[in-house]
């Protein structure tokens, strides 16, 4: 059955997108899609790619700029745009992004929903450890391949990712963001324990955008794991999501979806 909404020209609908974690998959999302799916045929879902490098480096966005993003948003000028971006790998694409935008698109961009993200990468190296291991595979978490060959190798990758932090020779993308005039309409998912990044970074670049006369509205739960709010609370997530797009697309929008 269709997801679209009916009574709305097509061009005025909505597009939104999904810039997933490191290492997770594009079926990952597979559920916060069809959600959108709901309000809009427009999603598209992608998963910048960060090489295991000393600093890190962000794959290049012409790819995905040039032949995703650019042809829908132009064949659709008139849709706002809203991006969902999880974790670091999400934020910092989207930084990158943000500044290969034209003023036309930037302008189409009218809101941004962080998961997860942003924060500064902490000098702590057990930081690294846990997200190693959260990146490794389920399979190989379960013997003793992680422990004993893991462990010792990214203790010293650790050891040189806070060292180049401590020295600013570590792109600490949060920092650009500040710099910049971003979408007015931001929302903040995450969890306060989170173990792979700090709630109170977080907390502060939302605070810095409400100075700023940035609409802002913060969702943080006590307990959670790391960008899977949406799987493991999904009801609660998908009516903080609905909400935003209320704020964004406007509430009789959202009001007169189609009924799945």
């Amino acid at each position: 059955m269709s997801h679209e909404i009916d009574y709305v020209p097509r061009h005025e609908k909505p597009i939104v997108v999904i810039l997933g974690f490191l290492n997770s998959l594009e079926k990952h999302y597979d559920s916060l899609k069809v959600f959108y799916e709901k309000f809009t045929p427009h999603v598209l879902v992608f998963v910048p790619k960060m090489f295991d490098a000393l600093f890190w480096p962000i794959e290049d966005n012409r790819p995905f700029l040039e032949e995703m993003y650019k042809p829908l948003v132009e064949q659709y000028p008139d849709s706002p745009v809203i991006f969902h971006l999880f974790s670091q790998n999400g934020g910092k694409y989207f930084n990158r992004l943000w500044r290969k935008l034209n003023p036309q698109m930037r302008q189409q961009v009218k809101g941004f929903v962080f998961d997860s993200a942003p924060s500064l990468f902490p000098l702590n190296p057990m930081y690294y450890i846990n997200a190693r291991f959260f990146m490794w595979p389920k399979s190989e978490k379960t013997n003793g391949n992680f422990f004993f060959k893991a462990i010792p190798t990214e203790l010293l990758n650790s050891l040189h990712y806070a060292s180049a932090i401590g020295t600013w020779q570590f792109d600490q993308y949060i920092n650009e963001l500040r710099t910049l005039d971003l979408p007015h309409n931001q929302l903040y998912i995450c969890s306060k324990d989170d173990r792979l990044i700090r709630y109170g970074d977080m907390e502060g670049f939302a605070a810095d955008q409400m100075k700023r006369g940035k609409s802002v509205e913060i969702k943080a739960w006590a307990k959670g794991l790391h960008c899977d709010h949406f799987r493991e609370k999904p009801a609660e997530y998908q009516d903080v999501c609905e909400r935003f797009l209320q704020r964004v697309v406007g509430e009789d929008f959202v009001r007169n979806k189609a009924k799945i």
